[in-house]
């Protein structure tokens, strides 16, 4: 019985991925028709910035809900110039 619930879990599990990786696939093909490519350009470094620098300590900010004292991710992001972002040009 424990054997035929890890099997399911597996399954449901890979399933949840891939309908997540298509998701991914379909959102990428529907933004890139929408931005130039200044805007593609930026929102490519923006998600390699936040897969380094982000990412490897994604688990421990969701527990915590603070950014962890190891590393200063409010000073990385804003030398990324990440802060301000959605505040109108003019």
């Amino acid at each position: 019985m424990q054997k035929l619930f890890a099997v399911r879990s597996v399954r449901s599990a890979i399933a949840k991925n891939l309908k997540f990786q298509q998701h991914q696939q379909a959102a990428a093909f529907s933004t890139s028709l929408l931005l130039d490519d200044t805007q593609k350009q930026f929102k490519e470094s923006v998600a390699k910035f936040a897969q380094e620098n982000i990412a490897p300590f994604a688990e421990k900010i969701d527990r915590t809900n603070s950014f962890p004292e190891e590393v200063n991710l409010w000073k990385l992001m804003g030398d990324f110039n990440l802060h301000g972002i959605t505040a109108p040009g003019n």
